[in-house]
């Protein structure tokens, strides 16, 4: 139903049409695979029209194959594919979740996301996100760009250990295993973790996971 309601809107109100889409990773893969090939083709031959413009609009959780499972690892997976793929397209997220942290993770150079915006904006700022990554240009919501800034701060604030430690809890590698890691004491660990629980403003690992969008 969501993604009749944005088709609709689009094709109604722009001059944007759906090209393709996917319930799953695995679709949203292959569908991807076949429309970067067709626009690439489509694009060099030398009597082609008005030149066409790609661009994909990623929900942050996508099902597994064959199940009802919902993981928010799945959209951004998906953002990786089309990023490093011989015919890459902007990257627009369209996601229910509006934490700074999970905001600045899917727009950082690990994800590589080129817009972010929120299923409760109004429905002409998908269509400004689209517009914007069609110029080379990002783009995220106006409400949320507070909160993506607060947390892109505490991230440019880490040191090289507290981001080490990061990356290995985000990982899902519990504290002791992150001590022999880094070949510390478990006590050190949990001491850089409250630190880290601090930068962020969240009180607990779980929190922490969730703004990283790996929970």
């Amino acid at each position: 139903m969501l993604r009749d309601g944005v088709k609709r809107w689009l094709s109604d109100n722009s001059v944007w049409k759906c090209a393709g889409e996917a319930s799953t990773y695995e679709e949203a893969v292959r569908v991807f695979d076949e429309l970067s090939a067709r626009f690439a083709a489509s694009a060099s031959k030398a009597d082609a029209g008005s030149k066409g413009f790609l661009a994909a609009i990623v929900d942050a959780s996508f099902k597994d194959k064959g199940t009802e499972s919902r993981e928010n690892t799945k959209g951004f997976e998906i953002i990786r594919h089309i990023k490093t793929s011989p015919h890459p397209c902007p990257c627009i997220v369209y996601s229910s979740f509006d934490w700074g942290g999970f905001i600045e993770y899917a727009m950082s150079n690990e994800i590589g996301a080129d817009a972010y915006v929120t299923k409760n904006a109004d429905s002409s700022v998908l269509i400004t996100a689209l517009n914007e990554v069609s110029h080379g240009r990002r783009f995220i919501q106006g409400d949320i760009i507070e909160r993506f800034l607060i947390t892109r701060q505490a991230v440019n604030g880490l040191t090289r250990t507290e981001q080490q430690i990061l990356d290995l809890a985000c990982a899902g590698k519990s504290n002791v295993a992150i001590a022999e890691e880094l070949d510390k004491s478990v006590r050190t660990v949990e001491n850089y973790m409250y630190r880290i629980y601090d930068k962020f403003g969240v009180t607990t690992r779980q929190e922490l996971l969730q703004m990283r969008g790996r929970e």
